[in-house]
């Protein structure tokens, strides 16, 4: 499905990051890795190369526009160009009331989920149309990008850009080939998700009960609908947000 294809996934070291490193590359995509954690970047790029898949890691700090365009150019010189972006690469502040955020978090929160997803996006779209071939991008936002959460004031409000950014990107760059859309999960069993429970007393089961399906998803879950909207099996969809939360939404 992603034969050839050169794959950039920036927080490919865990969680959603790591699952959709390890799904492109299984669909034959060459992914260079980008993360702050070096440990969990290189244990991802190493596993891609065990199970007979290609991949490079660059510890890169995404709010740090020298990094980007390291990660960025990582692809071109090592593998000839940029079909694929992902932006995983996010940070969830403290769970509470709106009035009770810290500045610093608020501030932190949109440096991170906003402003680093531009200037990745900017680099990421320079780097494709030279390449000029069919591009696209997948950013990873969240249920809290179509709704509002409990405790979430500064990621919800920041998923929300995020959502802004990916539909402009879309329309900016239709007729150049470059397509972007975004995934919205829902509860996923990831750390951030733990984090979440503990933070507000939920237990898993719980957690579970709350959801259509009877159950949180997947990593890998995620990973499937970004490589499907990575590949030409969605040449004709661009602008969207592809819910991933088994009916939350519904």
């Amino acid at each position: 499905m992603l034969d050839g294809k050169i794959a950039l996934v920036t927080g490919g070291g865990s969680g959603i990051g790591r699952a959709a490193v390890q799904d492109l590359a299984g669909h034959g995509a060459r992914v260079v890795i980008g993360d702050i954690d070096a440990d969990a970047g290189t244990a991802t790029a190493d596993a891609v190369r065990v199970a007979g898949g290609t991949a490079v890691f660059v510890k890169a700090d995404i709010t740090s526009e020298a990094d980007m365009r390291s990660l960025v150019g990582t692809a071109v010189t090592e593998f000839g160009g940029l079909d694929i972006a992902v932006n995983s690469a996010a940070y969830d502040p403290p769970v509470v009331r709106l009035a009770d955020h810290e500045d610093h978090e608020w501030a932190r929160t949109v440096e991170i989920n906003l402003t680093a997803v531009f200037l990745s996006m900017k680099l990421q779209i320079l780097a494709m149309l030279d390449y000029g071939k069919p591009a696209a991008i997948v950013n990873v936002a969240s249920i809290a990008g179509k709704r509002g959460l409990w405790g979430h004031a500064p990621y919800a409000a920041t998923k929300h850009g995020m959502l802004g950014l990916t539909r402009v990107a879309a329309i900016d760059y239709a007729k150049k080939g470059i397509r972007a859309n975004a995934v919205c999960p829902g509860p996923i069993s990831t750390a951030m998700l733990d984090r979440y429970a503990e933070t507000v007393g939920i237990a898993k089961d719980r957690l579970d009960a709350n959801q259509p399906m009877g159950r949180v998803g997947t990593p890998e879950e995620v990973a499937n609908a970004i490589s499907w909207l990575s590949s030409d099996l969605s040449s004709y969809v661009t602008g969207q947000c592809l819910g991933v939360e088994g009916g939350f939404l519904a």
